[in-house]
């Protein structure tokens, strides 16, 4: 619970200086260290601490994209296309990865939470080193929506965010 409250405030306290806060966005269970990244927990903290410049990774909930599009696709937060499309490559460790454990979203669905979303809402992100920036540059640009769109994605978005 403390981590949490944490959370909350240093969410506030981003808030109050109007910079953009970049929440790592995964389902919580076999793919993350906590818990506190669950899209329904995101929803939680932006009741709490109100609307704000919120950056959820990983198209808003790796791993749980329906439920960040359920929950989080009106709340106006921007998400990142970070290792979110395709197929992950295992790291040569022990574990016996299944095939299904390795799958990321393919290009119907990645189309739909941007369009979920609103294309004005999705940042470029390569999670590098974990993804080649060229690979995931040519997966975007590669997607059946409209030029204006990847423009959008691939820095006019991030130039609004920021400022620049």
């Amino acid at each position: 619970m403390k981590k949490r409250i944490g959370i909350m405030l240093l969410l506030a306290m981003l808030l109050s200086l109007c910079a953009p806060a970049l929440a790592e966005a995964t389902d919580g269970t076999k793919h993350a260290i906590t818990s506190a990244s669950f899209p329904a927990y995101m929803e939680n903290a932006l009741d709490i601490v109100g609307p704000m410049k919120l950056i959820a990774a990983h198209m808003g909930g790796w791993g749980c994209w329906h439920e960040a599009k359920e929950l989080l696709s009106e709340t106006g937060i921007f998400i990142d296309t970070a290792f979110s499309m395709g197929m992950m490559t295992p790291v040569a460790d022990q574990h016996k990865w299944k095939i299904e454990d390795l799958q990321l979203l393919n290009k119907e669905a990645f189309c739909e939470l941007v369009q979920a979303f609103g294309a004005k809402k999705v940042l470029f992100g390569t999670d590098s080193p974990w993804a080649e920036p060229e690979q995931e540059l040519r997966k975007i640009r590669d997607l059946p929506l409209a030029k204006e769109d990847i423009f959008m994605i691939l820095g006019e978005n991030a130039k609004l965010l920021l400022s620049v």
